[in-house]
């Protein structure tokens, strides 16, 4: 079994990534620019484009069914200087091992949501807020994001 000691525990993402996350955590907002740092994907920046949404998921198991969930998406806007036509695509915000990314927002780098399913169009994630909860509950205590800055 792995031991965990404050040297080798760090709240902070990786040297190109968004750095420390903030301790005070907000709802998403549909159209709020988040990012996150994930395993497969790296840094990808995306936005809001759903809150409340219930979510249908398969696994391995079976299907499972999920409500007051986050979904991000990450357009692409290419604007024709030319003709003024406007075309709008999409790249994955995430993809497979990503799963447990923290979300923030672009400004403030605030906890937004938990990072759990997606597909090449969409990422689902838990609001953090209840994950927070339902943690503590877990353990007895409250549980929160540590933002301060490691020595």
């Amino acid at each position: 079994m792995a031991r965990v000691t404050a040297a080798t525990l760090s709240n902070r993402t990786p040297k190109g990534a968004y750095g420390t996350p903030n301790s005070k955590t907000v709802a998403a907002r549909l159209g709020m620019k988040v990012q996150k740092m994930g395993r497969t994907t790296s840094l990808t920046t995306g936005r809001v484009t759903a809150v409340n949404s219930a979510v249908l998921v398969g696994y391995s198991a079976g299907l499972a069914f999920f409500v007051n969930q986050i979904e991000i998406t990450k357009p692409i806007i290419v604007i024709d200087a030319r003709t003024g036509s406007i075309t709008i695509s999409f790249e994955p915000f995430s993809a497979g091992g990503d799963s447990g990314s923290l979300i923030v927002t672009t400004y403030g780098k605030n906890p937004v949501g938990l990072l759990y399913a997606g597909s090449i169009f969409v990422t689902v994630a838990n609001p953090i807020d209840l994950v927070l909860d339902a943690v503590g509950k877990e353990l007895g205590q409250k549980v929160m994001i540590d933002g301060s800055q490691p020595n």
